[in-house]
């Protein structure tokens, strides 16, 4: 038999091992029936007729449905059903969907598909080839939907993988070689450890296996892959537990991890999802990456801070007060934490979510949070008639923005912009806000003066609200009516139906940008303009009352545009000041309490030495770029020297 497995590339720009393809593929050469049989692995978005000159007639096609490439997956398959009538084709992955009655639906809607598989897909996978070796029946397999004497039927349920003796890896029996040997230069490669959630999130589909008990991957074969990965000299891992650290050997995994970079230099990032109720225990797996120079940060995902939204996505037994701990004690120990936020979750207000955002900030600048609309995801309780019923939960379409294959490649995702108690306005004002916050703190576009709000003042809040307020009157041709413009054009496409969360603009630099890189990138190409703005609202919002003086204020500002630059770049700088803004910064991240700012006998002169490669950018794009690339290179370090 000829078997061509797809799992057409996600959005990111790193190419990755597929691992879903490789798991079924390695599973079903275990079949002694299957010895014979030649194994194909697609992730290229090429043109469908491209892709179909690339079989051989093949005698079953298998597709790995996600949101990124669902449509396309389903363009290949109706028209492979055209040209390679006799073949098999089957369906597989988290966009297939578990419930019967929707499973029939789709099978209905799509006739070109013969089988869906549901749940793990290597045994059933491997025992629908060997029925088809065998010419048998397959409509007894348990774990699917197919048809039969035109109707749907359903297999009896399989049961979830305890014993993965019973499977193989693709990265030891050869299966990664031959796909490497066709696709040279994947530079990132997905490690499981193990498999299954114990927590219910009701956004959440991880794996197909939530609320479920977590079965280990055999220790030998993860440090086996680990070994393949280095000797490879692959440099970016990210290990997709739903909990690492939650099982007792993990720390004995990243030891080897450790052990490898030592003797082959790779890899250079591991990223993973830390346990939900991770504790101070927890981080040592942290700490030995951090020991054996592998970059790596605690994924810290709170989604938000509102008890009634916790409960009503069932991520109330996730503390928050051990979370403040943990993040506390990360600050200590100079590893740096990111945390993410959901916008347009079941029972979430406007109010709550505006303090969630300023919750999130830190004093640490090594630290990061994430702001995502809420998708919903088919098969995830939060998709469900009874929730969207429940929590008045109102959606539109959004273009997934592919960036592989054809302009016209088009995926969709089920966003939420609306629910029974957060309005589209509401909505639209809690975005912006959350948008403008990350472009300051996370881009570090105005970091140093939301700093000192946050920690003297107390009122991220407040200034953000002035700052939106004045965005909204401000006159065209200002930095400040540009990002509202940009934003506002981005929200109104999403909500025609016809948008995507990534935008190219020509005059951006092209992009793709996010909503808060946007508003970065604006506020970067036109800085000195972006911070007189900003001066102006921050002085009205400071108000007769003078939360910061006025001569506080203008210092400053002083200080926020000797630490990010502006174009032309310029030589290290020194600045004049009246208060001690280097000891204040330095003391502020050691503790969540923020330190008096102390007012010196003398005048105190402060100097900033910029990044080398700032220094070396050719032209003003290039040093946007730069500025951006060390951020998210957590290079981003603003030390004020006396």
């Amino acid at each position: 038999m000829r078997v061509v497995v797809h799992q057409f590339a996600d959005l990111g720009h790193m190419p990755t091992f597929p691992l879903a393809a490789g798991q079924i593929i390695a599973a079903a050469r275990l079949a002694p029936a299957l010895a014979d049989t030649t194994f194909q692995i697609e992730t290229v978005r090429r043109p469908v007729e491209v892709q179909l000159g690339r079989y051989a007639q093949p005698d079953v096609l298998g597709f790995s449905l996600y949101v990124w490439n669902l449509q396309h997956s389903l363009a290949v398959a109706g028209a492979a059903r055209s040209r390679f009538p006799d073949a098999l084709i089957v369906c597989g992955g988290p966009s297939v969907p578990r419930d019967p009655q929707r499973a029939r639906e789709f099978l209905d809607a799509h006739d070109s598909i013969d089988v869906l598989v549901f749940g793990e897909g290597e045994l059933t996978f491997r025992q629908l080839l060997c029925r088809r070796a065998e010419g048998a029946e397959i409509s007894d397999v348990a774990g699917i939907a197919t048809r039969k004497d035109g109707a749907v039927v359903f297999g009896p349920p399989r049961p979830r993988i305890g014993d993965f003796t019973q499977t193989a890896s693709p990265y030891l029996d050869g299966t990664f070689d031959t796909w490497l040997t066709d696709n040279p230069g994947s530079v990132s490669a997905l490690l499981e450890t193990n498999r299954g959630c114990p927590f219910r999130c009701t956004f959440c589909d991880w794996g197909q296996a939530t609320a479920t008990r977590v079965n280990d991957i055999p220790l030998e074969r993860v440090f086996g892959e680990i070994a393949w990965l280095a000797a490879r000299r692959v440099p970016y891992v990210y290990i997709i537990d739903a909990n690492f650290g939650i099982r007792k050997r993990d720390p004995e995994i990243v030891a080897h991890i450790a052990a490898l970079k030592r003797t082959h230099g790779v890899p250079h990032f591991c990223y993973f999802h830390l346990t939900k109720n991770a504790t101070v225990r927890n981080l040592a797996t942290v700490e030995t990456l951090m020991q054996a120079e592998i970059g790596c940060h605690i994924a810290i995902s709170m989604q938000s801070y509102e008890p009634q939204v916790l409960e009503a996505i069932e991520r109330d037994n996730i503390s928050l007060d051990v979370y403040e701990q943990l993040r506390e004690t990360c600050a200590e120990r100079g590893i740096p934490t990111a945390n993410e936020l959901l916008l347009g979750l079941p029972a979430q207000t406007l109010d709550g979510f505006l303090d969630s955002v300023v919750r999130t900030l830190s004093p640490w600048p090594a630290d990061s949070f994430f702001l995502y609309p809420a998708r919903l995801l088919e098969n995830s309780a939060m998709a469900s008639e009874a929730h969207r019923k429940r929590y008045g939960l109102q959606t539109c379409m959004s273009r997934v923005a592919v960036l592989q294959g054809n302009p016209g490649d088009t995926e969709l995702e089920e966003m939420v912009v609306a629910t029974g108690t957060m309005s589209v306005d509401e909505w639209r004002y809690a975005f912006f806000f959350g948008s403008l916050v990350s472009a300051f703190y996370n881009l570090h576009v105005a970091s140093v003066v939301l700093q000192v709000i946050r920690g003297i003042v107390c009122d991220v809040r407040g200034w953000i609200e002035v700052l939106i307020a004045d965005m909204h009157r401000a006159p065209d041709g200002s930095v400040f009516a540009a990002i509202r413009d940009d934003f506002d054009d981005l929200v109104d496409h999403l909500l025609a139906g016809n948008g995507a969360l990534r935008i190219r603009r020509s005059d951006l630099l092209g992009g793709p940008w996010d909503a808060h890189e946007l508003i970065g990138v604006r506020a970067l190409l036109h800085y000195d303009a972006f911070c007189a703005e900003l001066f102006d609202s921050t002085r009205r919002w400071n108000g007769a009352d003078e939360k910061l003086s006025s001569a506080q204020l203008d210092e400053l500002f002083a200080v926020q545009r000797l630490v990010v630059l502006s174009w032309p770049r310029r030589v290290t700088e020194t600045l004049e000041c009246q208060w001690d803004w280097a000891t204040w910064w330095r003391d502020m991240r050691t503790s969540e309490n923020s330190p008096p700012l102390q007012r010196g006998d003398s005048p105190i002169k402060l100097g900033y030495q910029p990044a080398p490669h700032l220094m070396a950018s050719p032209n003003e794009h290039a040093f946007v770029l730069a500025h951006i690339g060390q951020v998210y290179a957590k290079q981003w370090r603003p030390e004020l020297s006396e």
